[in-house]
């Protein structure tokens, strides 16, 4: 079953398509996503932190359904039309969160200067920051495909 697609009207049809089904319901192992709902895009790079006050708890994960996503999406339409900001979604196997996160991403102008190393250390400090700030549990790194715990 595809959640529709056209949640707020012309500006995410489609976007929704797929992203019930990478969850992995049905799987002990869970599963996830990101999604750029303007655009349509995942990020990857950079680190996601979850906007403070969005996030919505699903349990046990089998309930998750297609409609929760959905209806989501249209609760929070205004802050996922924001340029900086994802929906997501993330099963650990035993029940579902969904938020909208921002994408912080290595500044290019400390790339430049001092190596995209550099740049990462200070996107993953940065993210960090405003993960404890947000009383996060953890961010997620997207280019290494792994949650970094934060408290």
């Amino acid at each position: 079953m595809v959640a529709h697609s056209n949640v707020s009207g012309h500006q995410f049809k489609g976007v929704l398509e797929g992203l019930h089904g990478q969850l992995n319901v049905g799987s002990p192992e869970g599963g996830g996503f990101s999604r750029h709902m303007v655009t349509g895009e995942t990020p990857s790079e950079g680190y996601m932190v979850s906007l403070p006050g969005s996030e919505k708890h699903i349990e046990p994960a089998s309930a998750a359904r297609p409609h929760h996503l959905a209806n989501y999406v249209r609760t929070n339409r205004e802050a996922l039309s924001q340029p900086e900001n994802s929906f997501g979604g993330w099963n650990p196997g035993t029940h579902v969160d969904l938020d909208t996160s921002r994408n912080i991403k290595p500044d290019p102008g400390i790339a430049a200067e001092h190596g995209h190393g550099v740049a990462r250390v200070d996107a993953l400090e940065k993210t960090l920051s405003v993960g404890i700030a947000h009383r996060q549990k953890a961010v997620y790194d997207v280019k290494n495909d792994r949650a970094i715990r934060v408290r």
